[in-house]
């Protein structure tokens, strides 16, 4: 149970880094 926590909160910190890196990079060309 604990390593399929483990597992999903992973995946989910690499979305979040997949979803934020490309919009901050868009906020800087836009800058």
């Amino acid at each position: 149970m604990l390593a399929v926590f483990l597992l999903l909160s992973a995946i989910f910190e690499i979305i979040l880094m997949h979803i934020t890196f490309p919009t901050q990079s868009l906020y800087r060309w836009k800058c």
